[in-house]
């Protein structure tokens, strides 16, 4: 849900909450709430953002039908919606509201951009431990967005984030170790965080681990792993991160290996899959 304006709502001042979206079969929309409903009033109470619409509803008891009323297709109406179970609770606390706000000023949807409202959201929804939240945040802390630029604020979240298993800012943890932002610069903590990422799926951080096994860095050249991880970049990555593998794959030092070094290599790349597979299978 995200925060709904005068134009939209034709009301006289910023009043409501919009509907993004909503879980399918899940509480909200079985109580009849639909995606772009913007919620002017819970009973008696009007509703000004979402964190008053969260704190509103987890007020009234559950198993209680409250009025709400809405502006559905440009028409205001009242509608009876069912509060109560489990995943009412859930929906109110996970931080996907105060996301939506966050990215509403952001990119300017609705409002106008403002980077340190928008910041001011997106912390709202890290501290609920939303994950997108918490990289937003850092997003925000790392670019010195509507925030003071610090490099360990952002690492701080990045790293809450990792914990929930974004493999996309797990590489990015990697890559700031690298550079030493926010943290002391080491390639050997730089590949742990990338291994991490890249055993998970991801072919950015596959092609990362090749590349520090070509001996960039601090990293002794490892022929083997360059080959095996370049080749998974090749294996899983889209066409830029195929391009960029194979131009690297020319590094590996392969004329003098045996061919049964060389058979055993490809064995070992045909049999690897990401944990995520593993996982499905």
């Amino acid at each position: 849900m995200s925060k709904a304006v005068s134009q939209e709502s034709s009301l006289n001042k910023n009043v409501g909450v919009i509907v993004l979206e909503l879980a399918p079969n899940g509480p909200a929309e079985n109580s009849g709430l639909r995606p772009n409903d913007i919620i002017l009033q819970v009973g008696e109470h009007i509703i000004e953002e979402p964190s008053h619409m969260a704190a509103t509803v987890k007020a009234i008891p559950s198993g209680t039908q409250v009025s709400f009323v809405i502006i559905r297709d440009k028409q205001k109406l009242t509608t009876p919606v069912l509060i109560g179970g489990r995943g009412w609770a859930a929906a109110l606390n996970d931080g996907n509201m105060e996301l939506a706000m966050g990215l509403s000023y952001l990119k300017g949807d609705g409002v106008s951009t403002d980077y340190k409202e928008a910041a001011q959201w997106f912390r709202k929804s890290a501290e609920r431990g939303n994950k997108d939240g918490q990289i937003y945040l850092g997003n925000m802390h790392k670019g010195g967005w509507g925030v003071p630029k610090d490099h360990a604020e952002a690492m701080k979240w990045y790293q809450k984030a990792a914990e929930q298993g974004d493999i996309e800012v797990i590489n990015t943890i990697g890559i700031m170790h690298a550079k030493g932002e926010g943290v002391p610069k080491s390639d050997k903590e730089a590949l742990v965080w990338y291994k991490k990422s890249a055993e998970l799926g991801n072919p950015v951080a596959m092609a990362n681990v090749g590349v520090k096994y070509l001996g960039y860095g601090d990293i002794p050249q490892n022929d083997e792993e360059a080959y095996f991880w370049l080749s998974q970049a090749i294996k899983y990555g889209g066409k830029n991160i195929r391009d960029a593998a194979r131009l690297r794959l020319t590094e590996v030092r392969r004329l003098f290996w045996s061919e049964e070094k060389l058979n055993d290599a490809n064995a070992r790349i045909e049999s690897w899959k990401p944990k995520s597979a593993q996982q499905n299978n």
